[in-house]
């Protein structure tokens, strides 16, 4: 818990001095692992296309104030109900390969995951775990504390699992999201 609260605050690091930004180029898109001083993992909301999805504009702020830094889109269907559950435990997975392949290569770099809707519960579910496998979740977090050493920030906006008043919280969002996971492992 403790880097996850840490990952909280220090969004608001890696965005400081900015007030606008034009769109960041493809080529700090991730394709292939190459190491870089900060990486992202964003992750696209229910029913948006293949890629960073609405969020992205967020991610090419934190390209654009970070020289260097690169990222890649989570790899998964996002799809709405009925297949929604099992899209969860497909991104859960995605999440947990392509964060693992990433920080095997560069155990270095500084890590940042951003999520909308579907994309914050995979992310989120992923790092702290699910509590219900009816939510899609196993239960039990996939990206061990030692992976996660170097995140530098989590980002979910929108996160149907969104439990409101937890500790871990930060912005104004007081109500709980569309099913709420209490026992996230945290």
């Amino acid at each position: 818990m403790v880097f996850l609260m840490r990952c909280l605050i220090s969004l608001g690091l890696l965005t400081t001095g900015f007030v606008s930004a034009a769109p960041v180029s493809d080529s700090n898109k991730q394709t292939t692992t190459t190491c870089a001083p900060v990486h992202l993992f964003v992750a696209r909301g229910t029913s948006e296309s293949p890629g960073d999805g609405s969020i992205g504009s967020l991610a090419d702020l934190v390209l654009h104030a970070n020289p260097g830094a690169t990222q890649e889109a989570i790899d998964y269907p996002a799809l709405p109900f009925p297949v929604y559950i099992t899209d969860v435990g497909i991104g859960i997975k995605a999440v947990t390969d392509q964060f693992a392949r990433y920080t095997s290569s560069c155990p270095d770099s500084t890590l940042v995951l951003i999520g909308y809707s579907q994309g914050a519960q995979i992310m989120l579910d992923a790092l702290c775990g699910s509590g219900s496998i009816l939510k899609g979740g196993i239960g039990i977090p996939t990206i061990s504390e030692a992976q996660g050493k170097n995140i530098a920030a989590v980002v979910g906006y929108g996160d149907p699992g969104h439990t409101a008043g937890e500790s871990w919280n930060q912005g104004t969002a007081n109500t709980n999201g569309s099913g709420p996971i209490t026992d996230r492992g945290l």
